[in-house]
Parts: structure tokens; sequence; C-alpha cells
């Protein structure tokens, strides 16, 4: 994701804000990938799946891990589906 921002007031934190507002947008991406797939549930094992971030900056991923690759394919499709 990239931000771009122009300040014309003195003492304005342009950098701060655009830190506030990528991290926003980030934590926003995490918790709607987490409730598309809070009801999924490995059949076998009855695990369910945990989506987190992982990195730092502009280098973060989203992990998807879970008990079966079937279910990590599962949830993955679910996440990137509209």
């Amino acid at each position: 994701m990239k931000f771009k921002a122009t300040s014309y007031f003195s003492g304005f934190d342009a950098g701060g804000l655009l830190k506030k507002m990528k991290d926003k947008a980030i934590d926003r991406r995490l918790g709607v990938a987490q409730e598309k797939v809070e009801s999924l549930r490995c059949p076998d094992h009855g695990k369910a799946v945990t989506v987190s971030m992982e990195g730092t900056g502009a280098d973060r991923k989203l992990i998807v891990t879970g008990c079966c690759d079937a279910v990590r394919k599962q949830a993955m499709a679910l996440i990137r589906k509209n």
C-alpha cells in the first residue's frame, strides 16, 4: 500500500500521520481476513484457522495457518473472495 500526503503547515507531522494511516489500513485488512475465516474449522481435527501479519512496514505479509493444507487453501480462497 502506498499513501501520499502533502503538508503546508509548519510543524505538521506528515510522516506520523502516514504511519498511522498505514497501520489502520493493515489492521483493517487483518480484521477482515480474520472475520472471513472465523467459522472455518478442520472437519477432521476441529481446529480453527489462524490469520496473522508477519514483517514490518511495506514488507508485511498475511499469514494463514491451519492443521491441514486443504483447510489453509480453503481459508485463502475465502480471504481472496470479495
